[in-house]
């Protein structure tokens, strides 16, 4: 389980800075290629600008184009995916992770629009985040698609449910342009090779960081993840 170095740290900051990203996809068309699971994460830290310039420093030392967008299914090459969560282990961050088995799923939840099921299971996972942690921080989401549609039924998810969201801003942004969210992708990206392929090597890396990482359950309590 992380230290939470960051989190300890709220008392000092304003706010704390979240970005999430998913792995995987929101269809059930299996037949069509569709993904078994759907992972989602966040991030929390109260240090954006020295996890962004980590970043930087990377790219810059493996020759790297200073625009190069790190993605889990990107990281190709093994020595560069090593050194990236390598990196990923001694910064400071906090991380959330949902993991979603679509085929565990009642039958209901393959009617349900993409952005549905985005906003049900981003929703879930914000209730997993004390709300000490979320007041009056920034939540910000890579962009699920382009005109806002789920951050926006997320936001009616939250109220519908009565539940605070704390948060002062939440916002779409292209993952291209935040690094945050880049990192947000890398682990959920190394927690759907985990569940998909019983490959844990980069999760591991990053295994001090995780806070919470469990197993989406639709009509029960949340449960831990038995890969903890």
């Amino acid at each position: 389980m992380a230290k939470l170095s960051s989190l300890q740290q709220l008392d000092s900051v304003d706010y704390l800075t979240f970005a999430g990203d998913e792995a995987g996809d929101a269809s059930f068309s299996f037949t069509k290629g569709a993904s078994s699971y759907f992972v989602l994460a966040f991030i929390s830290t109260a240090y954006p600008d020295t996890l962004t310039q980590a970043l930087t420093v990377l790219r810059q030392k493996r020759g790297l184009r200073a625009n190069f967008e790190f993605k889990y299914h990107k990281l190709s090459s093994a020595v560069l995916r090593k050194a990236t969560f390598d990196i990923l282990s001694n910064l400071d961050f906090s991380a959330w992770v949902l993991i979603v088995d679509k085929n565990n799923l009642p039958d209901y939840w393959f009617s349900l629009t993409a952005h549905d099921f985005y906003a049900i299971i981003a929703t879930e996972l914000i209730t997993q985040i004390p709300i000490k942690q979320r007041e009056n921080s920034i939540l910000m989401l890579d962009e699920f698609d382009p005109k806002g549609k789920a951050l926006l039924i997320l936001k009616r998810s939250l109220k519908r449910r009565q539940i605070h969201r704390g948060f002062r801003k939440m916002i779409n942004v292209r993952s291209t342009h935040e690094p945050l969210v880049q990192i947000a992708d890398l682990i959920a990206g190394a927690v759907l090779r985990s569940v998909t392929y019983g490959d844990s090597a980069m999760l591991n890396r990053i295994g001090n960081h995780i806070v919470s990482l469990q197993y989406f359950q639709p009509d029960h309590p949340i449960q831990k993840n038995p890969l903890s």
